[in-house]
């Protein structure tokens, strides 16, 4: 089969979204021909994939674009693109994630030039937030309805999409984003006394309901009761201020600040922890469609300490793969954090392994090509 796949997600930028278009590629590309259509160039070079930086991000051309492509089926890796999928000519299947939904990108509609220099002029100078948003949610509600299927991340996200667009539920289908082979790899930590913990998260602004200072804030409550080490992977503009409270928690000698690590570096550290720790906070308007990142702490052998929102409870599974708070303050964190410490020896990595094999990335491309293939 030839396989077209919308994206603006591509490597080498960093993150979940990323890693599944990697990996869906990848494992597609074992079997059928795959045509990567976006407007990003990317450093990846697999077999059997063509990328091709065609699309402009203006509707009316990249369709134009696309419908000349020698494909025979499309898959949008976004939900904004979604709405690309009633111009198509050959069937589309949209996969989305959770914040793609409550805050969905659209491409440009062509508009005369009169209508752009009004938008370019008024542009900044009003509140468009509402009715842009509305107006991009209405576009991906045509395109979600156009498509001949549509997969989400978690079931948390299914019920969003459902509810948020009007989606009948027996249209949407989970399908977990698969992760790296990479991962699955022996993990090499044993008791101690001390307590090692890992995050892995991009430490940006926007990023914060990764809560990496509640956990911070946690080992500063621990001090002198349980012996932590905290090691964080990823960069980004909140990374200094982080430090800065590392240090004003007077938690700096047990915070090691590693920075951006590859794929191969990340498995590597996270084989040689204790525990992955990433205690979210979500809101109405910021949630965690899944957490990739705990299926691939669980691959590694590693449990997860985790919040109980969004899709993170088909990641963890609690008291059995890692621990899910509902208490997400820095007491909650660090009474999670005992409670690990007091069980941690009925976390069986091998428990772990089999939990994670559900989310391999050949496993799941697999699922979603057995429903695309009942669907066509």
């Amino acid at each position: 089969m030839h396989i077209g796949i919308i994206t603006n997600d591509l490597p080498p930028a960093r993150g979940g979204m990323q890693e599944h278009a990697r990996e869906l590629m990848i494992c597609l590309a074992a079997e059928h021909q795959v045509l990567i259509c976006s407007t990003r160039l990317t450093d990846m070079a697999v077999a059997n994939v063509q990328i091709a930086p065609m699309m402009s991000g203006v509707l009316s051309d990249d369709v134009k674009q696309l419908n000349r492509c020698p494909v025979d089926i499309w898959i949008t890796l976004s939900a904004g693109l979604a709405s690309y999928a009633q111009w198509l000519a050959k069937p589309t299947f949209a996969y989305v994630h959770g914040n793609d939904l409550i805050h969905p990108w659209q491409p440009n509609p062509t508009l005369p030039i009169r209508a752009r220099r009004w938008a370019q002029h008024w542009a900044g100078k009003v509140d468009l937030e509402g009715p842009v948003v509305a107006w991009r949610r209405k576009k991906v509600r045509q395109g979600l309805h156009a498509t001949r299927g549509t997969f989400s991340n978690s079931h948390f996200t299914k019920n969003l999409c459902s509810q948020m667009y009007k989606l009948s539920e027996d249209r949407i289908t989970v399908v977990h984003p698969g992760i790296s082979n990479k991962y699955y790899q022996p993990h090499h930590a044993r008791m101690s006394s001390v307590l090692r913990l890992v995050t892995v998260s991009r430490l940006d602004v926007g990023a914060s309901r990764k809560n990496i200072t509640g956990v911070l804030e946690a080992i500063a409550l621990l001090k002198g009761e349980i012996d932590i080490r905290y090691s964080v992977i990823g960069t980004g503009n909140d990374k200094a201020r982080l430090i800065a409270l590392a240090r004003y928690l007077a938690v700096e000698d047990s915070v090691d600040f590693l920075g951006d690590l590859s794929g191969e570096e990340i498995a590597a550290v996270l084989s040689s922890n204790d525990l992955f720790a990433m205690v979210v906070r979500p809101s109405e308007t910021d949630v965690e469609g899944f957490g990739m990142v705990y299926a691939e702490a669980a691959a590694s052998g590693l449990p997860s300490i985790a919040t109980a929102t969004g899709g993170i409870p088909d990641a963890v599974i609690d008291g059995v793969t890692g621990i899910l708070l509902n208490d997400i303050s820095p007491g909650g964190i660090a009474d999670g954090l005992r409670r690990f410490r007091r069980d941690q020896e009925r976390f069986d990595q091998n428990t772990l392994r089999t939990f994670a094999e559900g989310f391999s990335a050949a496993s799941c491309t697999r699922r979603m090509m057995d429903t695309i293939e009942a669907l066509l």
